[in-house]
């Protein structure tokens, strides 16, 4: 209850700090959500385009990827700290974010028809296929490890390295844990829950299916 109760306040804080985007978010994430089925349905998101289709979109998302990281580097650099610049950083990063986007997915496509990059699929499609499950295990560990009450409170305590050393222990962990639970079972057991509300009575163990 307390962790909920400072993700409300955080985010009550957000939009009373911040008047500007409230009208706006929600058309933000419509049009989002619609450009991500457009792609979907188009085969930009399966990698099905030619290599120089995602050739082009990887240059275009890394361009604007610079051009955003070179604004907020001359605001950073300026002792004073320009208000303007550092509004016209968050403008652009919010207005390039699909094409950054885009660009990250182009370079994914081209990584996997590499022979080296080929194999790490199949490493990580036992967390893929257990996404609801793993996404709501990293909130409850974060959460202990946060907060007062289960854990040893490290909220605002941790510098960016000790950060990415508990996102890799954790991604280590779960790609371990997912591939010996799909060895057992034919889902995650979340996934299974959720199956279970709108489809109905499902196997879980393999050996119950088969």
């Amino acid at each position: 209850m307390s962790s909920l109760a400072q993700n409300a306040h955080g985010y009550w804080d957000f939009v009373t700090g911040s008047w500007q985007w409230p009208p706006i978010w929600p058309l933000m994430v419509l049009a989002l959500m619609l450009m991500g089925m457009g792609l979907f349905k188009t085969g930009v998101l399966k990698g099905q385009l030619s290599p120089a289709a995602h050739k082009v979109l990887a240059a275009i998302g890394l361009s604007a990827l610079v051009l955003v990281a070179a604004v907020l580097a001359l605001y950073l650099a300026v002792p004073s700290h320009p208000q303007m610049l550092g509004r016209l950083a968050r403008w652009m990063q919010a207005l390039t974010a699909p094409a950054v986007s885009l660009g990250y997915l182009a370079l994914l496509a081209l990584a996997s028809r590499s022979r080296v990059w080929r194999a790490i699929p199949a490493v990580l499609a036992p967390a893929g296929q257990m996404a609801f499950t793993n996404y709501l295990m990293q909130s409850v560990i974060m959460t202990v490890l946060s907060y007062g009450g289960r854990g040893p409170v490290l909220y605002g305590k941790l510098d960016r390295p000790a950060l990415a050393g508990i996102v890799v222990a954790i991604w280590i962990a779960q790609i371990l844990w997912s591939r010996w639970w799909l060895k057992r079972f034919s889902m995650g057991p979340l996934e299974w829950l959720w199956r279970l509300a709108y489809r109905g009575p499902t196997p879980l163990r393999k050996a119950a299916e088969a």
